[in-house]
């Protein structure tokens, strides 16, 4: 059965490229049924005429590709500007493209094709959000397909940027995530108490905590009382 082309438009090839591909692929036939196979590495967005020349060499029509035709062996991605980022997604697809062969899957060049358009304009807190997604749902993502899924509903999902229970509990209050009824039952009230009273110098007593919140208001003397009559009178 033969399959929708993935062709790469003038406006993806002329667009400031960040993220690109590195992908080498093999001729799926020769490779399952021999040791001599053709194999090349691709680097995508690439102009379709370049990818014709690409597929001639591993003795297929570009144009007319279906699922059975390429396997990938693997897929490098990129982040021009993100290098270390881009890394640990690299090495999440990697993962995927090597569990989708021990399922027994093989990876066709289109599917990598629409995992790049689906990431191709990510921006850096996307690209680690994707890395995120792809290394908690591994279980669940079994080959590429999978993997399009999640990248395609990456919104549906939110990636809080701390490394700690404690960091993660004050964003979620910072952010009004969480009811002040629920922080409670979690909080050192004793601790809290305590610095609060020494921050604002509240006295214990007998009858409650005593609080000054205003200076004491000091009482005027006779004379200041005239001088103070006597000024509204002349104003």
């Amino acid at each position: 059965m033969k399959v929708a082309q993935n062709r790469f438009s003038c406006d993806e090839r002329k667009e400031m490229i960040t993220i690109i591909f590195r992908v080498d692929i093999v001729n799926k036939k020769q490779y399952e049924e021999s040791e001599n196979f053709k194999e090349i590495i691709i680097n995508i967005p690439k102009s379709d005429y370049e990818l014709e020349k690409d597929f001639e060499y591993l003795g297929l029509d570009y144009n007319n590709l279906s699922i059975q035709d390429t396997h990938v062996v693997s897929c490098e991605v990129i982040d021009r500007e993100h290098l270390n980022y881009s890394k640990d997604f690299s090495k999440e697809i990697s993962k995927i493209i090597e569990r989708a062969n021990e399922n027994g899957y093989t990876t066709p060049f289109n599917e990598i094709v629409e995992l790049y358009r689906c990431i191709k304009d990510f921006k850096f807190e996307e690209l680690e959000k994707a890395s995120a997604i792809l290394v908690s749902r591994s279980s669940d993502i079994k080959h590429m397909q999978d993997a399009i899924k999640y990248m395609k509903s990456i919104d549906c999902f939110e990636l809080y940027c701390v490394d700690s229970d404690k960091e993660f509990a004050k964003k979620l209050i910072y952010n009004a995530e969480i009811d002040i009824e629920d922080v409670i039952d979690y909080a050192d009230l004793s601790k809290l108490g305590r610095d609060y009273i020494y921050d604002k110098n509240i006295d214990r007593t007998d009858y409650g905590y005593l609080e000054q919140q205003q200076d004491l208001i000091e009482e005027q003397t006779e004379n200041e009382s005239v001088e103070d009559e006597e000024d509204e009178e002349l104003e």
